[in-house]
C-alpha cells in the first residue's frame, strides 16, 4: 500500500524582491495561533503567559516578545491576541505548545494556513507604505512593537512594526499573490 505524505508550500514559491537595498520576502516559517479568552478568565491567562513565557498580555495597538524571541503576542482585539513563532516544526507545535502554557483559560485556532507573512524592510519600505496604508505609520505614532488592523489595497492586512525601517504584514492567503503584487508595485514606483 501505498503511504501519501503531504508537504506544505509556501504560499508564494518563498518570494523574495529587491528594489535599491529594500526587500519584501514571504515569511514561509510563521506559525500562527489565535487565542480568545473571556474577560472573567483574562487574570488566569496572564498569569500562566508571565509565569511559563515571561510574556505580557499586550495592549491595544501593542505587542509583546519573549526575551528569547521564540514567541510573540500580537494584541487583535478585546479578549483577543495572536501568537506567532518562527521556525515550528510544524503548526500544530505551536498551537499544542500555547494550550500547553495557558490550559483552559482560552480558546485556541490554528491561524496558520489562513495568513500569508511578508517581511519588508529597508530605506523605501515607509514611502511603499505611504501610498498603500491608511495608517500613520511614522515611528513617533507608530512605534517599534506597535500592531494594528488595516486594509491595504483593498486587502484585509495586519501590520506590525519590528524596527524603524522593517514591518511584518500579514494579509489572508487567498489573496496573498495580490498582496504580494500590490507591496511590489508600490515598492518599484517609489524607486525610481
Amino acid at each position: 500500500m501505498v503511504e501519501w505524505k503531504l508537504h506544505s508550500v509556501p504560499f508564494l514559491g518563498k518570494a523574495h524582491v529587491e528594489f535599491e537595498e529594500t526587500h519584501i520576502a514571504e515569511v514561509p516559517d510563521l506559525s500562527l495561533v489565535s487565542i480568545a479568552f473571556s474577560s472573567n478568565r483574562r487574570g488566569e491567562l496572564e498569569q500562566a503567559l508571565q509565569d511559563s513565557l515571561g510574556l505580557a498580555l499586550p495592549s491595544p495597538g501593542r505587542s509583546e516578545m519573549a526575551a528569547d524571541g521564540s514567541i510573540g503576542l500580537f494584541w487583535m482585539a478585546p479578549d483577543q491576541l495572536l501568537a506567532l513563532a518562527s521556525g515550528q516544526e510544524s503548526d500544530q507545535t505551536l498551537l499544542d505548545h500555547v494550550r500547553n502554557v495557558t490550559g483552559n483559560a482560552g480558546y485556541y485556532t490554528n491561524q496558520t494556513d489562513n495568513w500569508c507573512a511578508l517581511r519588508l524592510g529597508g530605506n523605501l519600505a515607509m514611502p511603499a507604505l505611504e501610498r498603500v496604508c491608511p495608517l500613520d505609520l511614522h515611528v513617533s505614532v507608530f512605534p517599534m512593537g506597535s500592531v494594528a488592523r488595516t486594509v491595504m489595497e483593498h486587502i484585509h492586512t495586519v501590520i506590525h512594526r519590528e524596527n524603524e525601517r522593517q514591518f511584518l504584514l500579514l494579509s489572508p492567503s487567498s489573496s496573498a499573490q495580490s498582496f504580494m503584487h500590490a507591496i511590489t508595485a508600490s515598492l518599484r514606483n517609489v524607486s525610481v
